[in-house]
C-alpha cells in the first residue's frame, strides 16, 4: 500500500485516476511473483498447498484466537471511521468540494487509506482472497439507506458478514463434503449486480 501511495503522489497530491493505475500496475508485480513461486514450487509442499487454499478464499479456521484478534482490529477501525462521518460525506461529494469546504484533503486520503488497508489486511489475513464483497455490498447498502456514511458504515459491516455467511454455508453444503472456494458464489453474485449498478449508475446514481 506504501509502494502504491508513493508511486501515485504527484506534487504533493494523490490523483485518484493515478493511485488507481498503480495499485493496478503493483498488483499485476505481486501476482507475476505469485504465479513463478507457484510453478517454481514442488505441488506437493504443504505450503503451496496453503497458499492455493488461502487464494481460493474462505473463513475455516483451526482456533478462535486468529477470528477474536482480528475482529478486535476490524471493529476498532470500523470505531475510528465512524468518528468521521462528514469528512466522508465530503468527499462523496468529490475532492474539489471537500477542499471548498475546508478539509484537509491529502492528509485525510492518507489516513483513510491507512485505515481500509489496516482493516482489509487484517480481514484477508484469515479469509484469502474473496472479491466483491467489499465492492457490492457498501453500494447495495448506499442504494437502501441512503448515502449517509454514520449509517452506511456499521451497516455494509454487518451486511458483508450475512453475505460472506450465506456464500460460504453454500460452498460447504452444494457438494458436501466437499467445500467450493467462497469467492465463486461472491462473484456469481457481485458481478451481476455490479454490473446493474454500472447501468444504473449512467442514469441517475452516483457513488
Amino acid at each position: 500500500v506504501l509502494l502504491v501511495y508513493l508511486l501515485a503522489r504527484t506534487d504533493g497530491h494523490i490523483p485518484v485516476v493515478t493511485l488507481l493505475l498503480a495499485g493496478v500496475v503493483i498488483n499485476a508485480v505481486m501476482v507475476a511473483f505469485q504465479t513463478l513461486i507457484l510453478t517454481l514450487s514442488p505441488r506437493s509442499t504443504f505450503g503451496v498447498q496453503a497458499l492455493f487454499t488461502w487464494l481460493s478464499g474462505g473463513i475455516a479456521v483451526t482456533s478462535w484466537q486468529p477470528v477474536i484478534i482480528v475482529g478486535i482490529i476490524i471493529v476498532l477501525g470500523i470505531v475510528c471511521a465512524l468518528g468521521f462521518p462528514g469528512v466522508l460525506d465530503a468527499f462523496a461529494l468529490g475532492e474539489e468540494s471537500a477542499a471548498h469546504l475546508g478539509l484537509r484533503v491529502e492528509w485525510y486520503k492518507l489516513f483513510f487509506i491507512a485505515l481500509a488497508s489496516l482493516i482489509t489486511a487484517a480481514a484477508v489475513s484469515i479469509s484469502g482472497l474473496i472479491g466483491f464483497v467489499g465492492l457490492v455490498i457498501p453500494h447495495m447498502m448506499r442504494l437502501l439507506l441512503g448515502p449517509g456514511h454514520r449509517l452506511l458504515l456499521p451497516a455494509s459491516a454487518f451486511a458483508g458478514a450475512i453475505f460472506l455467511i450465506l456464500a460460504d454455508l453454500l460452498a460447504r453444503v452444494i457438494i458436501a463434503p466437499s467445500v467450493l472456494p467462497v469467492g465463486i458464489f461472491t462473484a456469481l453474485v457481485g458481478a451481476p449486480f455490479f454490473l446493474f449498478l454500472l447501468r444504473h449508475n449512467k442514469r441517475s446514481y452516483r457513488w
